[in-house]
């Protein structure tokens, strides 16, 4: 599977600052680097994303823009994780609700998916060598 940097660079753009969907923001990125050339720099190719989403912005072909992806923890949680201290935690649970509405896909809490740090099996001090 080749992927293209660039292309995936933009998209990457494209989804976050613009909020677009996959789809779109990789159909933008590929007419961006179309649009630029071979010989372009990065100033280059961000000016022709631009240009290409307007366009495409302004002829229809891609929507206003689709929310950020749903962020797997509620509000509440997230905003207690970054507490500092009890009074300030206190205060979250007190002003935030438990549940924010927002439905998350189940697909979150599959164990499969999840990511785990790989230990290194080196000692890095050499006292620890021996």
């Amino acid at each position: 599977m080749a992927v293209d940097p660039v292309v995936l660079a933009l998209s990457v753009l494209g989804r976050i600052y613009f909020g677009l969907s996959i789809e779109d923001s990789v159909m933008v990125s590929e007419k961006a680097v179309e649009v630029a050339g071979s010989g372009a720099d990065e100033v280059d190719l961000i000016d022709a994303f631009e240009d290409v989403w307007a366009a495409s912005l302004s002829a229809g072909i891609i929507s206003q823009g689709d929310p950020p992806p749903i962020h797997p923890l509620q509000l509440r949680d997230e905003l207690l994780s970054s507490a500092v201290n009890e009074h300030e935690r206190e205060n979250i649970m007190e002003n935030y609700p438990k549940d924010d509405g927002i439905v998350r896909p189940k697909r979150y809490k599959d164990p499969s998916l999840i990511a785990t740090k790989k230990r290194k099996k080196n000692k890095r001090r050499s006292w620890d060598k021996n």
